[in-house]
């Protein structure tokens, strides 16, 4: 059994990039919800895994910080490029011991950049946000995922719109046993028709169904959201629901 994991070590702004313009997701809830996935499938078969809302890759990359021995492939996509590049960065930190020490290095530089930064400004006032722990967070993270001793899954990162399989098709080649997600909607970024209708409910659901195709004869969707926001899924069962903080997660499969 794993150790209990400092999970900010993955979250975004840290040792992983942020693109401020893509929601954070919690490597916390992906990674409970990748266990609970994989203990109700009772697999032990390495799965592909596809993130079709992959943002900042927080998910993904924390499936390969902590699972890549369970996975033997990764795919992400986003309809922002921006995005994509940033979760092939955040990818490429957990995947790679030289990407991550050259992390640590930037983190250390920019840090005694800010602090002479703020050693200069009046009244005490704080500088940029940059802390001190995050060059220490990302030998701490490099020192974990060398002493699992497994070696890292192969992963691809496109930019796709969610509402087009074909891309993701294109893509994959299909027989992704997970789609594995945290779709960008939620209370504060809602998704309305042109009459201010909430359609959040009918577009996870037409989505995650035109995504049917992708999935291998046995494939599984995980989907997490916020919790309180009703979702109905009309070509799945769930299979099992999860609280965890203040998300829900959906195990789903198809009828």
């Amino acid at each position: 059994m794993r150790r209990q994991f400092d999970y900010n070590l993955l979250s975004p702004g840290g040792v992983l990039r942020k693109n401020p313009e893509t929601p954070n997701f919690s490597p916390y809830v992906a990674d409970q919800m990748f266990s609970k996935a994989r203990h109700r499938a009772k697999a032990d078969n390495p799965w592909r895994l596809y993130d079709p809302f992959a943002g900042n890759g927080v998910g993904l990359s924390t499936v390969q910080a902590l699972h890549s021995h369970e996975v033997a492939y990764l795919y992400g996509s986003d309809i922002s490029g921006a995005a994509v590049e940033t979760a092939r960065r955040n990818l490429e930190i957990v995947s790679n011991p030289a990407a991550l020490n050259a992390r640590a290095r930037q983190l250390d530089t920019q840090y005694r950049l800010d602090s002479g930064y703020r050693r200069e400004r009046r009244s005490g006032a704080r500088g940029p946000e940059t802390k001190a722990t995050h060059a220490d967070m990302a030998r701490a993270l490099g020192r974990i995922i060398h002493t699992a001793e497994f070696e890292p899954a192969p992963y691809h990162v496109f930019q796709a719109n969610a509402f087009h399989a074909e891309h993701a098709m294109a893509q994959t080649g299909g027989g992704i046993d997970l789609i594995f997600t945290d779709p960008p909607y939620s209370h504060e970024s809602r998704l309305v028709d042109g009459k201010g209708r909430d359609i959040q409910c009918e577009a996870v659901s037409d989505i995650l169904s035109g995504l049917r195709p992708l999935l291998s004869p046995d494939g599984r969707v995980c989907v997490m959201f916020e919790l309180g926001v009703p979702l109905c899924f009309k070509d799945f069962d769930v299979v099992c629901q999860a609280e965890i903080g203040k998300r829900a997660g959906y195990l789903l499969a198809p009828r």
